[in-house]
């Protein structure tokens, strides 16, 4: 004879859930492995990406800023020599105290990440400009102090700001000016951006174009330092 089991009236009846095994708990962790490894290198290059379209950004910011004031100079263009103020000038024109913002319009977030944690703090900028566009070839003695924008033949390759590069008799990483000789740092992914003499900005990427030991009128270096 069969025995029923069956709940008296009143009673509660309690259903004991039943846990994972092994096999289904294992199956879910690797199911999160992949998971992971496939959003966090894409979310590492939209950041990127993010930060690159930024230093495009700032760097326009900046070409419009040095032209205006060129504008302002009747072609004139400012001084680019060491200790020139090209900064300040910069910074006057866009509205930014010089103590203020610095590090969201006068720095790439890509270089600013190349700096001890020190220097980014203390020294944010990570801009240079062209120190050679008021000369004339790479000989010595070259310097022209007063030298109009209709002088440069081909400003649309002629380098204004980039990435800044590293000063030799500075503690800090990189200097205000870039030079013949003393080309962009490269933090994205092996290339520089470029903001031109004509305002628009490109990526650089073939840096021993950029720096080589002379560069004879009519070559792409000279086009590219001198505007010759």
């Amino acid at each position: 004879m069969k025995t029923s089991h069956l709940a008296c009236p009143g009673q509660i009846t309690v259903v004991r859930p039943r846990g994972f095994t092994l096999i289904e708990l294992l199956t879910v962790i690797a199911i999160i492995g992949i998971l992971a490894a496939i959003i966090i290198p894409t979310v590492g290059a939209v950041r990127t990406s993010a930060r690159a379209a930024q230093c495009r950004s700032n760097l326009r910011q900046l070409a419009q800023a040095y032209l205006l004031e060129t504008n302002d100079n009747r072609g004139v263009i400012h001084v680019t020599e060491p200790g020139s103020g090209w900064f300040q000038t910069a910074a006057d024109r866009m509205g930014t105290a010089a103590g203020r913002n610095i590090g969201q319009v006068f720095s790439c977030q890509e270089s600013l990440r190349l700096k001890p944690a020190v220097e980014a703090l203390a020294f944010p900028r990570t801009y240079g400009i062209n120190r050679d566009l008021n000369r004339t070839s790479a000989a010595p003695g070259t310097i022209v102090r007063i030298k109009r924008i209709e002088s440069f033949r081909n400003p649309s390759r002629t380098a204004l700001f980039s990435e800044g590069n590293d000063n030799d008799n500075s503690p800090t990483w990189f200097t205000e000016t870039l030079g013949l000789g003393r080309p962009p740092i490269r933090p994205h992914k092996g290339a520089a951006h470029v903001a031109f003499l004509d305002g628009h900005v490109e990526v650089v990427s073939d840096m021993a174009l950029l720096a080589p030991t002379s560069a004879p009128p009519g070559t792409p270096a000279a086009t590219f330092w001198f505007g010759e």
